[in-house]
């Protein structure tokens, strides 16, 4: 059984999730920040070829667009807050970005904030605190939310200022990390795999395996990852779709309807 409450208002939305079975969620992305705290159980992530594992009272902190996939064991109880940076647009001026210490980040890196940690810095009081709240009825909620999640924020940052987390060196990530800097050109698995050393079967299987998405899958949605981020412009879709790595046209509007679930152009429109 998965269990789910949500509180939504557009730019937030606080959830609640349990399962009795192990529960597997492959690779995604999102358009805002997410922070998960694991507030009983266990599991493993993979977060843009980086492998985290964590347990109780740990953190997992994801960015907008950052892909990854998630598994959990059974009856790991978790709250999860989800925004965007307009939730907080009130805050954010010249001198100060609470959002910082999230962007800041570089991509599949300092993504786990261990239960130690957390504690130290009181993070496991400010998801209490937005907990509660949730689950309760008064006056002002919402802007109790911010206020208890931009203390969170706060010792999030200060975390990843003063603690280096050194991420695993493994072949993957390198893998991933050439991906991530070269998805705007031609490349293609037999390009990847000769870049590596490794043969196409066996370079596919591994990254199928450990990523739970195919290879070819896993450039398509960085491809539209970037292209969304370029719809914001006055290009023509057709200069987004070759600057985003499609070299074909017809092949970005079928992999963007696909992803999104709306055409290129519907989804400029609700911009």
């Amino acid at each position: 059984m998965y269990i789910k409450e949500s509180l939504s208002r557009g730019n937030y939305r606080v959830r609640y999730s349990k399962s009795s079975e192990n529960q597997f969620f492959p690779m995604h992305f999102h358009d805002g920040y997410e922070i998960l705290y694991i507030a009983s159980g266990s599991g493993s992530c993979f977060i843009e070829g980086e492998k985290y594992e964590f347990g109780s009272g740990d953190l997992i902190i994801t960015n907008p667009n950052e892909v990854h996939s998630i598994s959990i064991c059974a009856n790991s109880e978790r709250w999860h807050i989800s925004f965007r940076s307009a939730f907080l647009s009130e805050f954010i001026s010249e001198s100060y970005n609470p959002t910082q210490c999230l962007s800041m980040r570089k991509v599949g890196t300092q993504n786990l904030i261990p239960a130690h940690l957390a504690t130290e810095h009181s993070l496991d009081i400010s998801m209490n605190n937005i907990k509660n709240l949730f689950l309760g009825d008064c006056v002002g909620k919402e802007t109790l939310i911010k206020a208890n999640l931009l203390v969170l924020l706060h010792g999030i940052d200060h975390i990843i200022r003063k603690n280096i987390f050194t991420p695993q060196s493994h072949a993957l990530s390198d893998i991933v990390s050439y991906i991530n800097n070269n998805f705007t050109s031609d490349i293609t698995i037999d390009s990847i795999a000769q870049q590596f050393f490794l043969s196409k079967s066996q370079l596919s299987h591994s990254f199928s395996k450990s990523m739970g998405i195919s290879l070819k899958s896993y450039i398509t949605q960085k491809r539209i990852i970037h292209a969304k981020e370029l719809m914001d412009t006055s290009k023509k879709l057709t200069e987004i779709a070759f600057e985003s790595g499609f070299n074909d046209y017809s092949v970005f509007y079928k992999a963007f309807r696909l992803a999104l679930g709306v055409t290129p152009s519907e989804y400029r429109n609700k911009l």
